[in-house]
């Protein structure tokens, strides 16, 4: 059971790799066959959603995967709208970051493809 399991949205702060994990394993084992239980998955959606999040734990646990996929395939509205807000949520944050990085990096040099400077 989900609640005796030891996760709470009282954790609070950021996550660890292996929180994550557990985390993944959780939504995936109720989400799955006779295990299958909203209350248990929306809990945990909820208890993603209030922690920090970075890219790297993304790539790393890819629990934004599972997530996604209980959000294209979950027959419950609730679920569906936690997975999608937490997608949306992710999205932004990681998205907008990751572009910040570039264009800082683009304005440093030169563009090769401007015409060169005129002497004058």
């Amino acid at each position: 059971d989900y609640a005796s399991s030891g996760f709470s949205r009282s954790q609070g702060g950021s996550m660890n790799k292996q929180t994550i994990q557990d985390l993944k394993t959780e939504l995936e084992k109720h989400s799955h066959g006779s295990h299958r239980d909203p209350d248990a998955i929306e809990t945990i959606l909820t208890t993603l959603d209030g922690m920090s999040m970075t890219a790297a734990l993304l790539k790393e646990t890819k629990i934004g995967h599972v997530i996604n996929k209980l959000r294209k395939a979950s027959s419950h509205e609730g679920i569906r709208t936690k997975a999608q807000g937490l997608v949306l949520k992710w999205r932004a944050q990681f998205i907008s970051a990751g572009k910040s990085a570039p264009a800082a990096k683009a304005a440093r040099k030169p563009n090769p493809a401007a015409p060169p400077a005129s002497a004058a």
